[in-house]
Order: C-alpha cells, then structure tokens, then sequence
C-alpha cells in the first residue's frame, strides 16, 4: 500500500505510537488509508476516520491488516462541521471510548482547519495529538503558536531533512512504496506527561537518524527555489513525478499562491507569526481565485508587456 509519506519519519511516529499502548486512535483526513494500515498494527483495538470522502480508501488491504477484535470505523463529512462532530461522539459512546489515546490531524492543512481540529481532538484524546506536515504554512505557524503559549504540553519534531526525489542530480532513485516531499514531517505533542519516555524515544532517534547527512545537503524545492531554477527542466520533472499527468498544470495556475506562500515561509522562520498567518491567508485566497490571476497573468503576456507599462505609468 502507499504511503504519503517519508519512511523514516512514519515508522518512528508508528513506534511512538505503539509505546504509548494505544487502544483507540482518531485520525483525521486518511487519503487512500497508508496511515491507517500503520495505526492498525499499532494493536489499537478500534481505529477512527473521518474524511470528507473514504472512497480512495483501499478497505480490502486494510481489512486484511485487521486482527481479531480489531475495528476501523469510518466517518465521512468535513471534520470541522458540528453534525460530523456529533457523529463522532455518538461513535465513542457506542463503541464505549471515553477518550482516544491518539489522534493524528492530517486533515485540512490551512491555519482555520488544523485550529478546529485541534480544538475537537484535545477534549477528547488522552495521550498524544500528531500533526502531519508542520512544514505547511498554516500548520507550522499554528504549531508555533501552541509552543508559545504556557501549556505542560512537550513536543518533538520529527522531519526527515536528507529527502530528495530524483529530479535533483545524485538523488537516489525511488526504490519503496514510500513517497517523499509531498509535505513536511510530523510533529507529536504529548498531552500526558507519565509518556515523556516516549518522545525521549522520539528524540533519540532524531538525533541518531535524521541529523543531516551533509550540512551543505538540500531537499529538492529549496534546492531548485535557491538557485532560482524554478522554471528549469529538472524542477518540472519534479513536480511531474509528484503530479504525473497535473504537475506541470498545477505549478503554472498556481504560480501566484506559491509565491505568497513562499514569502509566509520566510516570516515565520524570522518569528513574524502575525504577518506569516497573513501572507498564509493571502495565498489561500489566491488559491481559490486561481482563474482570475491566471486570467491576469496570461493577459499580461500576451500584451507584451504593454498593461504593466500603463499601469506603471499610472
């Protein structure tokens, strides 16, 4: 089954996972369910979806991963909506959960959506909450936000910093199941500190394995973007691999929202919280427009220039 995910990084959650002896574990937004198929060899006796759509799912490799007394229950709306909420509740009463001991958040990756989630997640999770791809902007900068406020909570970062496709000169090929740089790393926030042995674990096998591996070394969109090669062969063979039949589409619509993020990226690693969740919305909104400012763009080029002189001129 694949995995949208690096390898390193989901084994170490999984055995995180599977230290803190899990019987009830919650994710949110499972794709075609690679994530799942691990919670489920966790032992965790019931597993729960929620998705706005479970029709990707591959149900019949997962229910052969299911051992006896095992059972994956399945919720299908928009995690944040009060009707998909109620469900889950009506689901842990019947299934006799008071509180799951994980939930994994990999649902909507803007700042709003991983808010909402986590505000349903944590009243009802004993253990530890995961963020996916804290590498996002919108969820990176609402991790950020949390370290800042004053909660016991403890964290540990797991981001693999040696992923490169082979797009990039002297990459290795891609020889497993696993795929890489569709997003960023996990983040593992630990509610019940009696499990801080868990992320001693975690942090150990950071240390030990994904330290850089040479420190001049660059995952392929910074090398490309630091090079200013973003519209080089190599990168739209990188975004091809990512997207076989949309990659090159998609990093010409999106071109504009890219940019916005790209600056969001820039200020919170400068500590801007307040202008990266500003420039992160922006780009949302961009996203969504897309026709407009491809419309936009295109008229430029075909004006040759001539609209932006008059705008200039202005």
């Amino acid at each position: 089954m694949d995995v949208i995910q690096d390898e390193l990084e989901i084994t170490i959650c999984f055995e995180a996972v599977k230290r803190l002896a899990p019987i009830a574990i919650l994710e949110i937004g499972s794709a075609k369910g690679g994530t799942l198929a691990f919670w489920l060899k966790t032992g965790a006796r019931h597993v729960v979806s929620i998705d706005v759509d479970h029709s990707p799912l591959r149900l019949d490799e997962l229910d052969r991963m299911k051992a006896q007394g095992q059972e994956l229950h399945l919720i299908e709306g928009a995690s944040h909506r009060p009707e998909t909420i109620q469900r889950l509740d009506v689901l842990m009463k019947a299934i006799g959960v008071a509180r799951f001991d994980v939930a994994y958040v990999d649902g909507a990756h803007h700042y709003e959506g991983v808010k909402l989630d986590f505000a349903t997640c944590l009243p009802r999770t004993a253990k530890a909450i995961i963020f996916n791809d804290p590498l996002l902007d919108g969820v990176g900068i609402f991790i950020e936000e949390l370290s800042r406020a004053n909660h016991d909570w403890a964290t540990a970062v797991v981001v693999n910093p040696n992923r490169r496709l082979p797009s990039v000169p002297g990459a290795p090929a891609r020889t497993s199941p696993y795929m890489v740089e569709t997003g960023g790393g996990n983040v593992i926030l630990l509610l019940d500190p009696r499990y801080g042995d868990v992320l001693d674990y975690v942090r150990s096998r950071v240390i030990q394995e994904l330290t850089p591996i040479d420190p001049a070394f660059e995952p392929t969109r910074v090398y490309f973007h630091r090079r200013g090669m973003t519209q080089s062969p190599p990168y739209a063979a990188y975004w091809t691999g990512l997207y076989p039949t949309w990659g090159p589409v998609l990093r010409f619509v999106f071109k504009d929202a890219w940019s916005l993020y790209n600056r969001s990226k820039e200020e919170q690693r400068a500590g801007r919280l307040e202008a990266a969740l500003r420039l992160a919305r922006q780009a949302d909104r961009t996203r969504t427009r897309w026709k407009y400012h491809l419309l936009k763009r295109l008229a430029l080029a075909a004006s040759g220039g001539t609209l932006r002189r008059l705008v200039r001129e202005e």
